[in-house]
Order: structure tokens, then C-alpha cells, then sequence
């Protein structure tokens, strides 16, 4: 994997990113700019994994000197369904992206939305639209439900795919549902997020936007993992 000896000390706290070509992608890179920029000794290491083999990796993860992993994209549903979880956020999204161990025991996590929601800044008090029902877009809505927007609006071409969604969102902040078709619609919303392949005017746009998301993410991984 090209890491120098010198970098990884007897007291160095080891993390993996996990993917199918996780080392060629160099994602790693990320977390490290991160742990260096917080001066903490802790190094995370690329590993490709097959998916024929993921759970036997798994298996084996709890028992080894790692003590986290984030998970690249095309194993997100994967994970969640060879891992028992009692996350209210992953059993919503089912997915899960990142994997932290203590004692031999896995705590499962779901990065994606509260990275997502990060990038926007503060949105107290403003309306938020959020356009598809894809595991990402629940994600993100899980996320927002903790904070205090003044009106959450749920948008789709097919309205039926946000039934659970909008049951997610509790009753003292304002939201609707609406059928969405062209940027005509969007003129009333402080903050939109795209979650499908629709050309529309957003502040982010997951598909366009993914190279921002593994930034942040790595960025709020990174200081929550340097206390462990």
C-alpha cells in the first residue's frame, strides 16, 4: 500500500477504508491530510476487498488492530445487510458507511447526511427542499429532522416513493409533498438538494457533488476518531 514504515509507530491508531479499489482511488489520502492537519497518531490505511469476500472480512475486522472503517459507496447496502444493526438511522436508510469497534464489537454508523447537511452552514429557520427518496436523500432528511428548519418540502416525480419519508418528519416543523417537473417549481426554497439524476437548480447535488461529500466526511470522521 506504500505507507513508510516510520509513519506507523507501535502507539499508531489504524483505520481502514474499504472498497473494491479502494487503494487506486487513493481516498485515504483524505483522511490522512485530516489526521495530520489534527497532529494526532493516527494513520488510515486503503484496503480492496472483494465482494465475494466481504464478509468474511467483516468476520474477521472486530478481532484485528483496526479501529474503524468507512466504507466506499458500492458497499454501503452491503454492509448493512450482513451486519445486525438496532441504528434507528441505518434500519431507515439501510445502508451504513462506517463501522467503529470496541472490544470486539461493532458500532454501526451512517456518516452520509450529517456531512451532507455540514456542507450547507447553518439553515435554521429556512426551507429546505430535498428532491428524490434515495437511501442518501434519507439520510440527509434523518439529519435535518434533528435541527430546526422553518419548512421541510419532499419532492419527487413519483410522490408515492416519499410516504415513509414524510412520516419521518416530526409535526412541529411545517413540510408538504409535492410532484416536482422542472426548476419552475423551485423559486420558494432557501436550500435544495438533488438526489436524482434530474439536471435541476440545487445547492448540492449528490451525483456532482460526491468529491465535496468524501471531503467532509472524511473531515467529521477524522475528529471524532481522534478521541478513540
Amino acid at each position: 500500500m506504500g505507507y513508510p514504515i516510520e509513519m506507523i509507530g507501535a502507539n499508531t491508531a489504524l483505520f481502514s477504508l474499504i472498497g473494491e479499489n479502494a487503494i487506486e482511488h487513493k481516498g485515504d489520502e483524505l483522511f490522512n491530510q485530516h489526521f495530520k492537519t489534527l497532529d494526532v497518531d493516527c494513520k488510515m490505511m486503503s484496503l480492496n476487498i472483494r465482494q465475494d469476500d466481504l464478509g468474511y472480512f467483516l468476520n474477521g475486522l472486530k478481532d484485528s488492530q483496526i479501529k474503524a472503517a468507512y466504507f466506499e459507496t458500492e458497499y454501503w447496502q452491503k454492509v448493512y445487510e450482513l451486519l445486525p444493526c438496532d441504528d434507528e438511522e441505518i434500519n431507515f436508510c439501510a445502508i451504513c458507511d462506517t463501522i467503529e469497534i470496541e472490544d470486539s464489537n461493532y458500532h454501526m454508523r451512517l456518516s452520509l447526511g450529517e456531512a451532507i447537511l455540514s456542507l450547507l452552514g447553518n439553515i435554521n429557520e429556512q426551507t429546505i427542499m430535498i428532491i428524490g427518496a434515495t437511501p442518501e436523500a434519507k439520510s440527509t432528511l434523518f439529519n435535518l429532522c434533528k435541527q430546526t428548519p422553518s419548512k421541510i418540502v419532499l419532492a419527487h416525480t413519483i410522490i408515492e416513493e416519499l410516504a415513509d419519508m414524510m412520516h419521518l418528519i416530526p409535526n412541529h416543523i411545517e413540510h408538504d409533498i409535492i410532484r416536482i417537473e422542472d426548476n419552475n417549481q423551485l423559486y420558494a426554497y432557501d436550500r435544495i438538494l438533488n438526489f436524482t439524476n434530474t439536471e435541476m437548480v440545487c445547492d448540492i447535488n449528490f451525483e456532482k457533488d460526491r468529491d465535496k461529500i468524501s471531503t467532509k466526511i472524511a473531515e467529521l470522521n477524522t475528529k471524532k476518531w481522534s478521541n478513540i
